[in-house]
Formats: structure tokens, C-alpha cells, sequence
């Protein structure tokens, strides 16, 4: 049908309300977890002017989540001697096959979408999703590190760095976000997630060099975290002093980061309020007033405050540890020991 637009005219295939209407209530009905009653208006949708792929790829999966296997695979085998090349109609195809178990035909009928569209990454993405759903992660991500090579699609670049983080190759994660920053835009999560693995291996300058302008307050809170593992305990501050205490989850969390860029003054100053009021301090304030003690060099106070932490709660086997420490610094050796004794035996 040709059409006057304001590019000119156009000529394609001609939808018509019916069909759009049935088209539409037959997604409504999948999305909402109706798939028998979505396969009947998919079915309705391609009586109109335009059966073509896509809704007879939308009736399979319908009937396919319906359970109704043979009617999808009679859908499935008509239209793909009708249309050969539709990617949709044979993602559609591996899914039914994988839903019963045929996991090797569902694996090569991906390989064939992907011969079929070289630069659409539906048919990587996919095929790697199966293969790492199977233990064959290897598989996976030569996959998609194919794929990358002839384009780079940010959701094959997300999908690749996802295995990677999985397996926490860090040098191959970061090689990975380096690469997509070069093809914009980049997934923010997807940075953060690296940088958190470079910390957890103990390499903060990594995890530095990931963490690029602009940042917000997440990226912030794992940037001073990295210079506070790199002993760059200044720049550390410089960033803290940007970060509230609600980006970080509320007062005691942002006082644990002025004590992790150790300014302990500063962090008990904002547990002031509950150092005041010791009988109102959870165990998790208690913890911390009791750290920022230590390393301010009161310990006989410190001591008084780690054992008011129950040690059946989640920071007790932590205060008890530094009780100890509290004990040995007060000139208590002999009191450190029997505490120690006393919890390797609980």
C-alpha cells in the first residue's frame, strides 16, 4: 500500500485496526501471564491483511507457553518454509525446543540465527544465554567475544562483562569496560560491578581507573573506598567530605567510612548522640563507638563498649575480636585470653 508522508510516499504492508487491536490484546495477555488466551487473539491478528513473521513468531511463543508443543512446532515448521529468515521465528524456535529439553537442537537452531543476521546481537545474546544456563561458559563467551569483534552492541558488551564478573576475571572485566567506553553508552552498574571486584581483590588503583567522571554518589562512596585501600587516606577525606549520610544508607554507615579513611574523632563526633546514651545503642553502634575508642587510644572505654555487643549477634563475633585487641592495649593480656577462650568455645 503506498502512503503520502511528509518524506514522501512510502509503500509497505497495510496493518489494520483489527489486526493491530488483536495484535495488541495478544502481548496484554502474554505480559499478564495469559498465554492460551494470548495464542487465540495472535491467531485472530493473522487473519488480517499482513500474517507476516513476527505475529505468527509471537502466536508460537504463546502456544509455547500455553504448553501447546505440537500446535507451536506446526506454527514453527509452516512458517519458517515461509520465512527463512526471520531471526524472531527462529529465536522462537530454540526456545520451544529448549522449554522441551532438546537442548542440541535449540543450540543449533541459534547458530543458524546468527549465520542468518551476522550484526544483530539477538542471536549471540541468546545462544550464549543457553550455553551458560548449560555450565558452558568457555562456549559462552566465545560467543559473544565473536560477536564483539565484527560489533559492538552495548548489550552483547553487558552480556560479555556479566560473564566475566561471574567468574571474577578482573584483567578480562576491565579490558571489557575500556573497550565499551569506545562505543557509548556505557552501563554505570556495569562499572560500578567491576570496581567492586578490583576492591574485593585488593586492587584499588584498578579499581580507580574505572571509576571515570562523572560520578554520582555510589561511584563516590567506591572511589574513597579505593584510595583508603591505597593508603591515600587525603584524598580519601576529600572525597568523603561530598557524601551524605542517606547516599550511604544513614549515619552509622558514613560514620564506618570516616573511620575506614581513618578519621575516628570525626566519626564518633556523629555517633555523639548514642555515646551519650549508651543504653540506646544497637550492637552495630556499639561496634563502632567502641572501634573509634580503640583508635583513638582509649581502650579501657573501647572495652566497655565491644562487650555490650551480644555475641549471637550479627557484629558479635567482630566486637569480641576487638575486645581483645581493647583488653591487650589496657594492659589486660591475661583477661584478652580467657575472652578468647571463651569464644572459641561458643
Amino acid at each position: 500500500m503506498a502512503r503520502a508522508t511528509e518524506e514522501g510516499v512510502r509503500v509497505g504492508l497495510y496493518v489494520s485496526p483489527y489486526q493491530y487491536e488483536h495484535y495488541l490484546r495478544g502481548e496484554l495477555a502474554l505480559s499478564t501471564g495469559h498465554p492460551a488466551l494470548a495464542a487465540s487473539e495472535f491467531a485472530q491478528a493473522r487473519t488480517g491483511s499482513a500474517d507476516d513473521a513476527l505475529l505468527r513468531a509471537r502466536h508460537a511463543q504463546a502456544l509455547t507457553e500455553a504448553g501447546e508443543w505440537e500446535r507451536a512446532g506446526r506454527v514453527l515448521d509452516d512458517s519458517l518454509v515461509r520465512f527463512p529468515r526471520s531471526i524472531e521465528l527462529h529465536l522462537t524456535r530454540a526456545r520451544w525446543a529448549e522449554g522441551q529439553g532438546r537442548d542440541d537442537v535449540a543450540l543449533a537452531t541459534l547458530a543458524t540465527a546468527e549465520e542468518l543476521t551476522p550484526q544483530s546481537p539477538l542471536g549471540p545474546l541468546a545462544h550464549a544465554t543457553l550455553l551458560t544456563r548449560l555450565g558452558r561458559e568457555r562456549e559462552a563467551e566465545a560467543i559473544l567475544d565473536g560477536f564483539l569483534a565484527r560489533s559492538p552492541d552495548p548489550r552483547a558488551y553487558a552480556a560479555r562483562l556479566d560473564l566475566a564478573l561471574r567468574r571474577a576475571q578482573l584483567d578480562v572485566a576491565v579490558q571489557l569496560v575500556r573497550s565499551w567506553s569506545r562505543h557509548p553508552p556505557r552501563d554505570r552498574a556495569a562499572l560500578r560491578r567491576v570496581a567492586q571486584l578490583a576492591l574485593a581483590q585488593g586492587r584499588p588503583e584498578l579499581a580507580l581507573s574505572v571509576l571515570d567522571e562523572p560520578i554520582g554518589p555510589d561511584e563516590r562512596v567506591l572511589r574513597l573506598r579505593a584510595y583508603a585501600l591505597a593508603g591515600r587516606y587525603a584524598e580519601a577525606e576529600a572525597q568523603l567530605a561530598l557524601v551524605r549520610d542517606e547516599h550511604v544508607g544513614g549515619l552509622e554507615e558514613l560514620a564506618a567510612l570516616y573511620l575506614l579513611v581513618r578519621r575516628a574523632d570525626v566519626a564518633l563526633e556523629l555517633l555523639g548522640e548514642r555515646v551519650a546514651r549508651p543504653d540506646s545503642a544497637t550492637p552495630r553502634q556499639a561496634l563502632l563507638i567502641g572501634t573509634c575508642l580503640l583508635h583513638l587510644g582509649r581502650a579501657a572505654e573501647a572495652a566497655s563498649w565491644f562487650a555490650r555487643v551480644p555475641a549471637d549477634s550479627t557484629d558479635g563475633a567482630a566486637a569480641q575480636t576487638q575486645l581483645g585487641a581493647a583488653l591487650r592495649s589496657a594492659g589486660l593480656p591475661a583477661l584478652a585470653r580467657e575472652v578468647a577462650a571463651r569464644t572459641s568455645g561458643l
